[in-house]
């Protein structure tokens, strides 16, 4: 066996793969054997679990239905009126409600994502964790970050009075406050400062860096007064004003993410309450302006608006 098995296959890790296969299939084949009764003894056998092998192979059939009722659970949250599908899926058992489906997240995160506030209210009622973590991703995916992020405020009530970690932090250091935050939904800060909310000085991303993805664009005149809002909600409960928002490429200080965001209404607010505009950004590129001041900023990406109210508090 050896010598067909090194002739015919070359690769060392593919031979030490089969020659594991085969020791498996042998234990499997004693355990199953000695899982029966003594031949001529006067005993009535336990009943027969089928070895190791089998074992194993109901086991895996379990997991893979197990999956499949989860994938479906999540599924029937994503529709319009859930509930009832939703019930007869969990209460027809193999199901396991702190797990994550394939490709819908966990069954709290679904329904908090979708806010529906019966749903959650059934799956905690069922055993679903309260600070699960609903998808791998980096940024906050537990379900009262799910809910800050996306302005469902009944959710978040009920989750808060059945005690969810307000304070829990994601991977990348974000956490319930921050998400309402970033995402200019000033009634959730305020609910979320109610209830203990914390804000994260180091690397939070707060009202002025509202999408990763799109810090030099102007604000939407609509989102204005909801981005406002969010600032003066941080600044009350701690936000350093002069301080850079963490230890990351291009840090930024209220002011200067205001500035780039084309915000003269919270350009004005900051350096009504002391503001400094001649902080020079720390991590801020030499290719861009070695200055990086809040002034440099406004003239580079032609913020008028912010300059004119920039140079009129200029001692």
């Amino acid at each position: 066996f050896r010598r067909v098995l090194f002739r015919s296959v070359k690769s060392r890790t593919l031979r030490a793969v089969l020659v594991l296969v085969g020791i498996c299939f042998v234990f499997a084949a004693f355990a199953a054997d000695t899982n029966t009764n003594t031949p001529g003894a006067n005993l009535i056998a336990p009943p027969r679990d089928g070895g190791l092998f089998f074992r194993l192979k109901n086991g895996l059939k379990d997991s893979v239905s197990t999956t499949t009722n989860l994938d479906a659970l999540c599924r029937a949250i994503d529709t319009r009126h859930p509930m009832p599908e939703v019930r007869r899926i969990v209460e027809g058992g193999n199901l396991n409600l702190n797990a994550r489906s394939t490709n819908l997240g966990s069954p709290l995160y679904a329904a908090t994502f979708h806010g529906h506030i019966d749903v959650v209210r059934y799956l905690v009622e069922k055993g679903a964790d309260l600070n699960y973590e609903g998808t791998p991703t980096r940024n906050a995916s537990f379900p009262i970050a799910v809910a800050a992020r996306h302005d469902r405020r009944d959710v978040a009530r009920f989750l808060l009075d059945r005690g969810a970690n307000i304070n829990k932090m994601g991977d990348d250091e974000s956490n319930a406050v921050s998400e309402a935050a970033r995402h200019l939904h000033p009634e959730m800060l305020a609910l979320l400062f109610e209830h203990g909310g914390a804000i994260v000085t180091n690397t939070m991303k707060p009202a002025y860096q509202d999408a990763i993805w799109s810090w030099t664009e102007p604000f939407p005149p609509g989102e204005q007064g909801r981005y406002l809002a969010c600032l003066r909600l941080l600044v009350e409960h701690g936000l350093p004003v002069n301080e850079p928002d963490g230890p990351r490429a291009m840090r930024h200080t209220p002011l200067t993410w205001c500035v780039f965001r084309d915000c003269p209404s919270g350009v004005e607010y900051l350096l009504s309450i002391g503001a400094d505009p001649g902080i020079i950004l720390p991590d801020w590129p030499a290719s861009k302006d070695p200055r990086g001041s809040a002034f440099a900023i406004a003239r580079q990406f032609a913020r008028t608006n912010c300059l004119e109210i920039l140079e009129r508090h200029q001692p």
